[in-house]
C-alpha cells in the first residue's frame, strides 16, 4: 500500500502487509501523494503505481509518473509514453494479456495498457454512461469471466469487461444489481470463486456511508450476510486474501472520521464451500455438488430453495452443458472444462507454484 492522505496531508509511506501484519518500508519513495493506482503485474513480478493528486500545502497538481516496486526498491520509469496526470483512475492486471489496464479517473475515461516498458493509449473513453462518475469506479480481474471487470457504482450501476484483442469496453452488466453508490471496492475472492464488493458512498441529499457486501455470481449481484463487517465506508482498499482463503480490506473514509484498521473476509461455514466444486459430499446428507440444495448459490443462483417460478430447464452450473452465455471455465469448469493455467488470474492451477507465479499460490 502507498500514499494516501488524512488529515490533509499526503503520504508517500509504503506499507507491506505480510503474515498478517503490516510493516513500514524505508528507502528512497515516490513523491507523496493521493489518489494513485497501483496493480500487480505478475508477467514482470512487480507492482506498478501511476499518477496521483498532489496536495496543498505545495501547487496542487496531477501526476503523471510511473514507479515500479520489487518488494524492496521504488524505481521511477523514465519513458516518454505515458497518460497525462490523473487521480482517482483504478488499474488491474490482465493475465491473458500480459499487460496492466489502467481507466478512468475524475473526469476522464481513457483506457490505457502497461506492457512492462511502455504505456498505450487504447481507448479513448466513450462508454454508454461516460462521465464525471467515473473517477468513482473500482476495477479488478476476474478469473471467472476472464476478463478486467470495470464496477461503476455512480451515477449509475454497470459492469463492463475490457476486450484486449479489440481495445473495446462490453457491458457485463447482469439483471440483479447493487444500490447506486461512488468508492465501492471489489476483488477476486478466490474461496467463494467470485467477485465480492463492499461498501461505498451513496451522494442523495447528504452523503451516506454503506458497509453491506456483495458477491457476483453466474448471473448476478447477491448480497451475503456476514457476522461482522468494517464500519461503513468508501473510497478503501479491497484485495485477494494473499493466502487465496478470501479477500482483505483496509481503511476507507467512513462517516466520521478516516478508518485504519484491517479485515479478512473469509468463508466460517462447518465444510468447505469448494465442496460445491468437488462432488464431495462433506455433510453427509448423502447429497453432493448441484444435488445438494446447500449448494444453490453456485448451482442456480436465480431459483432458490422453496421458489416455485424457477424454469427447471434454465442453464445451471453441473448440468452438464456449457451454456455460452451465463458460465464459462472459471465460473462452471463442471461443465466447460478447466481453465488453461495463466499465471496472475488470482487462482493456483496445476503446474503453478510460489516460485514460478507467487502472485497466485502461497506453497
Amino acid at each position: 500500500m502507498f500514499g494516501g492522505q488524512a488529515g490533509g496531508v499526503d503520504s508517500n509511506e509504503t506499507w507491506l502487509f505480510e503474515a498478517g501484519r503490516w510493516s513500514l518500508a524505508t528507502g528512497a519513495m515516490p513523491s507523496a501523494r493521493s489518489g494513485a493506482a497501483m496493480a500487480y503485474d505478475a508477467a514482470r513480478d512487480r507492482i506498478v503505481l501511476f499518477g496521483g493528486y498532489q496536495s496543498p500545502p505545495t501547487t496542487p497538481s496531477l501526476i503523471s509518473d510511473t514507479w515500479l516496486f520489487d518488494g524492496q526498491t521504488w524505481t521511477r520509469d523514465l519513458g516518454a509514453t505515458h497518460p497525462t496526470g490523473k487521480w482517482s483512475q483504478t488499474m488491474a492486471y490482465d493475465p491473458i494479456a500480459g499487460c496492466v489496464v489502467l481507466f478512468g479517473g475524475r473526469l476522464d475515461d481513457e483506457t490505457w495498457e502497461w506492457d512492462g516498458s511502455a504505456w498505450t493509449r487504447r481507448s479513448a473513453g466513450g462508454l454508454a454512461n461516460s462521465g464525471p462518475g467515473f473517477g468513482l469506479a473500482s476495477m479488478t480481474y476476474d478469473p471467472g469471466r476472464g476478463r478486467v471487470v470495470l464496477f461503476l457504482g455512480a451515477p449509475n450501476v454497470a459492469l463492463w469487461g475490457w476486450d484486449h484483442v479489440s481495445g473495446k469496453w462490453d457491458d457485463l452488466s447482469p439483471s440483479l444489481e447493487p444500490s447506486p453508490r461512488a468508492y465501492a471496492v471489489v476483488a477476486w475472492n478466490a474461496t467463494r470463486r467470485a467477485l465480492t464488493l463492499f461498501g461505498g458512498e451513496f451522494f442523495g441529499t447528504a452523503i451516506s456511508y454503506l458497509g453491506d457486501t456483495w458477491e457476483l455470481g453466474p448471473t448476478g449481484w447477491q448480497t451475503v450476510a456476514t457476522e461482522a463487517a468494517p464500519e461503513a465506508s468508501g473510497e478503501g482498499i479491497l484485495v485477494p486474501d494473499p493466502a487465496g482463503a478470501g479477500a482483505i480490506a483496509f481503511g476507507g473514509l467512513g462517516a466520521s472520521t478516516v478508518l485504519s484498521d484491517t479485515w479478512r473476509l473469509r468463508w466460517d461455514g462447518v465444510t468447505e464451500y469448494e465442496a460445491c466444486n468437488t462432488g464431495a459430499d462433506l455433510d453427509g446428507d448423502g447429497l453432493a455438488g448441484c444435488a445438494d440444495p446447500d449448494c444453490w448459490t453456485r448451482c442456480t443462483p436465480m431459483c432458490p430453495p422453496g421458489a416455485v417460478q424457477c424454469d427447471p430447464n434454465a442453464p445451471r452450473c453441473g448440468d452438464g452443458v456449457c451454456d455460452p452465455i451465463l458460465e464459462t471455465c472459471g465460473l462452471c469448469p463442471e461443465d466447460c472444462g478447466a481453465c488453461p493455467a495463466r499465471c496472475g488470474d488470482a487462482i493456483c492451477e496445476p503446474g503453478e507454484s510460489i516460485a514460478s507465479c507467487p502472485g497466485d499460490c502461497t506453497l
